[in-house]
């Protein structure tokens, strides 16, 4: 085994001590910053700018002091869970679009795990948590997950920052095949259930609402969202992410207006108006005027406002097979039309539909 080296190296500060560059070794180069990175089992290297050895060195103590830890400090066995997770909240978590959701989650942890190190986030421990937590109210193994990945993204970003010299393995609920075979969040429908809902519609808001979801396939919350500033007149263009909002997994792209919701959308002249408003107010939920919309048309509890949005791409679908002489129109060509989401997704959300699309809509 070999032993440590013991004697300090040349301006050892803690961890850290000063070199050059071996393919930059003259007496003009710079002088390192240098460290050895445990995970990686390498030598790293970072530039101080300078070739004078005396300022070096103090450039060398000064990022140590404000910026170092020895390697010590950020062993699992040394560090609090609960100090991950106040880091990863105050610099990171609370800006997400899902803050809320984000803090419930790393609540969980911290309740479960407080007083205790990352050491001690073992295989059977995670089990014993997985357990804790299907125990609480409202929790089924999708809700698991997403407690499970909060403090995933935590440990990690740790590590990233050097505030964890490593970060254990976080097991999940439910495997990728699982994930894959879940049902959707509203079973698709067909034109003549679309048309009772239309139907059903008494108020101008919900038909607003039925609207810009059939003519965008967008997602509640981006129908939602949606205010006047996000339609380009001259360019018949809307773009389906609020200005501000910063894009994430559920994208939001730019689409093409269709001349059914051309003429919608110009009843809205200020750039700050919502389209889906009741009594001048904004709408956070739809959930509870779907529910009276879906009882009047007499549809099942399995129509929901997700529906809309994946009845109409399997409808797209097959109008582009049709248009394509019954050849199967490709994720591309249905991205041109209604590019609600990449391509890639597109195609996997689609397979998912189609393998649990009820009889009549494969009729």
């Amino acid at each position: 085994m070999r032993k440590p080296f013991r004697k300090p190296k040349l301006g050892q500060v803690g961890d850290y001590w000063l070199t050059k560059n071996p393919d930059r070794n003259g007496p003009n180069d710079a002088w390192c910053r240098t460290w050895y990175d445990r995970p990686n089992q390498q030598t790293r290297r970072a530039s101080l700018g300078t070739a004078d050895f005396h300022q070096a060195s103090i450039l060398l103590a000064n990022w140590v002091v404000e910026n170092g830890r020895d390697n010590s400090d950020i062993r699992k066995d040394k560090v609090l869970i609960e100090a991950v997770l106040i880091n990863y909240w105050n610099q990171h978590a609370k800006n997400l679009p899902s803050a809320s959701a984000a803090w419930s989650g790393l609540c969980y942890w911290n309740e479960f795990w407080i007083g205790k190190t990352v050491a001690d986030i073992t295989p059977q421990e995670q089990r014993r948590f997985r357990k804790w937590l299907a125990a609480r109210p409202y929790m089924n193994e999708g809700s698991i997950d997403r407690v499970l990945s909060d403090g995933r993204a935590a440990l990690n970003r740790a590590v990233k920052w050097q505030e964890l010299s490593d970060a254990p393995h976080i097991f999940g609920m439910l495997t990728a095949e699982d994930k894959r075979s879940r049902q959707p969040m509203g079973r698709p429908i067909v034109p003549l259930e679309m048309a009772r809902l239309f139907d059903a519609a008494k108020s101008r808001h919900i038909l607003m609402y039925i609207v810009i979801a059939t003519n965008t396939l967008g997602r509640p919350a981006a129908v939602l969202d949606a205010i006047g500033a996000q339609f380009d007149e001259p360019h018949n263009r809307i773009d389906l992410n609020p200005p501000g909002r910063k894009q994430n997994k559920k994208y939001r792209p730019i689409l093409a207006v269709t001349p059914t919701l051309l003429p919608w959308l110009k009843t809205i002249s200020e750039p700050h108006h919502r389209y889906v408003t009741f009594g001048g107010r904004a709408i956070k939920s739809i959930k509870t005027v779907w529910e009276t919309l879906r009882t009047e048309a007499n549809l099942d509890n399995r129509v929901t406002p997700y529906s809309i949005r994946h009845s109409m791409e399997w409808l797209a679908r097959c109008a582009n097979a049709k248009c394509r002489r019954n050849r199967s129109a490709s994720s591309s060509d249905i991205c041109r039309r209604i590019p609600t989401l990449p391509p890639r997704s597109m195609l996997l959300t689609s397979r998912n539909i189609v393998r649990r699309q009820s009889p009549q809509l494969r009729a």
